[in-house]
Parts: structure tokens; sequence; C-alpha cells
């Protein structure tokens, strides 16, 4: 969600590359384009308009924006420390 906002408020000033190939020995995962946004009390939702339905402190700019394809977040890297043993 952090990343999609930047490039949204960037207003085309800003876009994801590839750089998977800089350095080819780093594992590494696509970004996400769909994901669920989980609530204080441990429920998950899968949509803003879900999360409306039940007070649940969710806010809407936590879920993936209607133009999230355009946003090429698949291109965006996700680093965790178990795939890299660190």
């Amino acid at each position: 969600a952090v990343v999609a906002s930047v490039i949204a408020a960037a207003a085309g000033g800003l876009k994801i590359v590839d750089a998977s190939d800089r350095i080819p020995e780093l594992k590494r995962r696509p970004g996400l384009t769909t994901w669920k946004v989980p609530s204080k009390k441990g429920e998950y939702f899968a949509s803003a308009e879900e999360a409306a339905q039940v007070k649940t402190g969710v806010r809407p700019s936590m879920f993936p924006p209607s133009n999230i394809l355009e946003l090429g977040l698949e291109r965006s890297m996700r680093f965790l420390p178990q795939d890299n043993n660190s």
C-alpha cells in the first residue's frame, strides 16, 4: 500500500522499473498486486467496502487502488530475511 500510494501521489512522475538483472544472486519476491488488510482484532478484509461494513479502523488507503495494474507493482522487489539466510 505504501509503494502504491507513493507512485499514485507522484502523478506520473515516478515509475517502477525492472532491476532484477542488477544483482541476480539476491533472492527476491515480486511486488504484490492484491493483498488483504488485517484489523486490530485479527480479522482480514479483501476490500475497503468489506471493512467499512464493520467498524475496524482500517482505512481505504490500505487496500490496492483501482488502477493497481497500471502502477507496475509486480516489478517492485520484496526482500525477506529467510530468503537470503540473513
